[in-house]
């Protein structure tokens, strides 16, 4: 994992403050906030040099039933064409991952994107 452009990390303290919120990078440079209904989401730099925003709700996934129901959050976003990738964490706890590139973030972007996450983990209840 590289760490995030200059210009992405001033996005993401953009949106923090917009939240009144702090942005503190972690020490492989990517950001993370806690929300109490939303859950954790996480803000990184892939290799490819694209950002990952990943929402992860605090639920533990058991059967197949609801991994197929994880599976059918992910596709393509109604509102921008962006791809919405599912998975479970180690914990087995749902993750939805959006990738976007450097140049379209901006804290704009990036609640647009969250919206869009937790509308999906909405739709199922969760």
């Amino acid at each position: 994992m590289t760490d995030l452009s200059r210009y992405v990390a001033s996005a993401v303290s953009r949106y923090a403050d917009a939240m009144e919120l702090t942005a503190v990078p972690a020490s492989d440079g990517s950001f993370g906030f806690d929300f109490e209904e939303m859950g954790r989401v996480s803000i990184v730099s892939a290799q490819s040099g694209e950002v990952l925003i990943s929402l992860t709700r605090r639920l533990l996934l058991d059967g197949v039933q609801n991994l197929a129901q994880l599976a059918g959050l992910a596709g393509i976003s109604d509102d921008d064409g962006q791809t919405i990738h599912a998975a479970r964490n180690k914990y087995d706890q749902p993750v939805l991952v959006a990738r976007l590139r450097q140049e379209d973030i901006d804290p704009t972007r990036i609640e647009g994107v969250l919206a869009d996450l937790d509308g999906r983990f909405k739709s199922l209840g969760w």
